[in-house]
């Protein structure tokens, strides 16, 4: 279950608990709690210095998107959503009434 990269997960002892205590049917994982596990083994690459450099930076650069973020109105997400799907959003083009459609001719050219 837990084999897509044994550096990754820093260990098989921690993959072949799960994969075992899941066979039992009463397996109940918690992402924070292996987190904090991976943490605090110190032969671990997510206890070592760059990971809590990477955690603070991520939390600022959140904190900077959040602050910053323009909010959209309903035209903007759909001409967003339009792009995306390669469809074209333009605005109706102005009807065209009768009188501006009839070409008319100046007095002076029609004697």
């Amino acid at each position: 279950m837990w084999c897509i990269s044994r550096r990754l997960l820093c260990g098989a002892a921690g993959a072949a608990t799960t994969t075992a205590s899941s066979a039992s049917g009463s397996f109940n994982f918690s992402f924070s709690k292996r987190l904090k596990e991976l943490e605090s083994d110190t032969e671990c690459a997510l206890s070592g210095k760059e990971y809590a450099i990477l955690r603070e930076k991520l939390q600022h650069y959140r904190g900077l998107q959040n602050r910053y973020a323009v909010k959209q109105d309903d035209i903007e997400r759909a001409k967003r959503a339009a792009r995306y799907s390669g469809l074209e959003f333009t605005p109706k083009p102005a009807r065209k009434t009768t009188v501006q459609g009839i070409c008319q001719q100046p007095e002076e050219n029609k004697k």
